[in-house]
């Protein structure tokens, strides 16, 4: 059995697979600053079923960053967080970056509720996961959004496949001014469209550009297909 843990700032997702069929997923509400405790953790999830498990980080605590090379920027090089690198076709590096504190007591809810460690196959964020999955698709003229409780990061990929990587902020007084500048860069072939939320405060993008096609099941597919 594989067990998919999306955790965000106040909740998280459960998706399992079992003998191939994948259930459907549970959603539980997180107490406030569950993050840091890991007995909270483990009291607010109360059944996590034996097999592996991966989690997935959807918070504004994580940073995924593109790179020309590998060097980890001087600020990340410090015991307060966790880096791990990944090559792309074009000769860049997304360097993903986790606090240290958020995956020690992620390891410690699982201690508690008596997970063997050597079941936890990885703790990653959601962002480099669906990015990873649109190569391995093929995904090209998309855009994919992740809103954070900082602002808006965004992915979009060319019709070549290639990627950039833009962060905005969700300020009503600017965001739409910012987000244009950033599109107005942009291949004009995008059309697609992935917003990894469902909280209403971002239906302003629904509204953007009328030309754009939204795929609100793109998250779920992803994850059946990590599941499959």
């Amino acid at each position: 059995m594989l067990n998919i843990i999306e955790i965000g700032q106040d909740y998280c997702i459960m998706w399992r697979e079992k003998k191939g069929i994948v259930a459907e997923p549970e959603q539980i509400s997180l107490p406030k600053l569950a993050l840091k405790n890991p007995q909270h953790l483990a009291d607010s999830i109360k059944d996590i079923p034996k097999g592996k498990v991966i989690f997935l980080l959807n918070i504004s605590q994580t940073n995924v960053s593109l790179l020309s090379d590998a060097n980890i920027p001087n600020h990340f090089n410090s015991d307060e967080y966790i880096n791990s690198q990944a090559p792309l076709p074009d000769g860049r590096f997304w360097l993903t970056t986790i606090p240290a504190y958020i995956s020690i007591n992620l390891v410690e809810m699982c201690r508690i509720k008596k997970i063997r460690i050597e079941h936890i196959q990885a703790i990653d964020t959601l962002e480099y996961r669906m990015t990873n999955y649109c190569y391995q698709q093929l995904m090209t003229n998309m855009c994919l959004f992740l809103p954070l409780n900082s602002g808006i990061r965004l992915i979009a990929f060319d019709d070549n496949g290639v990627c950039s990587h833009h962060y905005f902020s969700n300020n009503p007084k600017f965001r739409e001014k910012e987000l244009s500048r950033i599109y107005q860069h942009l291949d004009n072939s995008l059309q697609d469209v992935i917003i990894l939320s469902n909280n209403p405060i971002y239906d302003w993008l629904y509204n953007f550009d009328k030309g754009l096609r939204f795929d609100d099941n793109l998250k779920e597919k992803m994850i059946t297909w990590y599941l499959g």
